[in-house]
């Protein structure tokens, strides 16, 4: 069975977010993200008003959550 882990994302999974939401849309992948979308995140995630949860299997991110209140 696979080893499945959530967690609440940091400042580093801008680019694991990235890829998750461009392989639920069809598209390729990005390698990285651009500093703009760094700093969007990084201010996104510091705000304390959202909290994005990471699902990774066996260390492969492979979905994120977002409450709804």
């Amino acid at each position: 069975m696979a080893d499945i882990h959530v967690r609440a994302c940091g400042a580093r999974d801008a680019a694991a977010v990235a890829r998750v939401h461009a392989r639920s849309a069809g598209k390729p992948a990005p390698a990285a993200v651009a500093e703009r979308e760094q700093h969007t995140w990084d201010r996104m995630m510091r705000s304390g008003e959202l909290t994005v949860y990471l699902a990774q299997i066996d260390g492969r991110t492979v979905g994120t959550a977002q409450p709804s209140w």
